[in-house]
């Protein structure tokens, strides 16, 4: 599997948007799709991304930061 199939089944099972999550890691919704469905990136995008799915996950009831800290737990 690959990452981009990863993160979408992981903000379908989160219910998120790829708007809503595409301005959480700071990338626009267009490239977020794009990542999705496999498609190369640039690499300040991939830093962007990395950023995200290495954050650590917040402490009050909002989701989780990305699908790194989901399967740690």
């Amino acid at each position: 599997m690959r990452l981009g199939e990863i993160i979408r089944k992981w903000r379908i099972v989160q219910e998120r948007t790829v708007r809503d999550l595409a301005v959480e890691i700071g990338i626009s919704a267009s490239t977020l799709s794009r990542i999705e469905r496999g498609e190369k990136m640039d690499a300040p995008t991939f830093m962007r991304l990395l950023n995200w799915l290495t954050a650590e996950p917040p402490q009050a009831e909002e989701p989780a930061a990305g699908p790194v800290q989901e399967t740690m737990l």
